[in-house]
């Protein structure tokens, strides 16, 4: 992508597809030179099944038990180049 425009265009349709869904929130920040997302799921009242179907969504294990590992998680994340920021 070489513009906030361009960012827009691709990532905006599938922004839409979290929005609704209980426990979760989420956004883009679109910067001049950067796309910032951000990412709050609250599990306790989230339905990890809806989160499950997300584009960009990996999960294993069983999702009925609706228990996600957050060391597991973490793992993941920062495997595809995320960084943990703490807040």
């Amino acid at each position: 992508m070489t513009s906030a425009d361009e960012a827009r265009q691709l990532l905006d349709p599938m922004a839409e597809s979290f929005q609704g869904i209980d426990g979760l929130q989420h956004g883009f920040e679109y910067r001049d030179d950067a796309v910032v997302e951000t990412l709050s799921i609250d599990y306790s009242t989230a339905d990890v099944e809806k989160i499950a179907e997300l584009p960009g969504s990996d999960f294993s294990g069983n999702l009925e038990s609706g228990k996600v590992s957050l060391k597991e998680s973490l793992k993941a994340f920062e495997g595809q180049g995320y960084t943990k920021v703490e807040g």
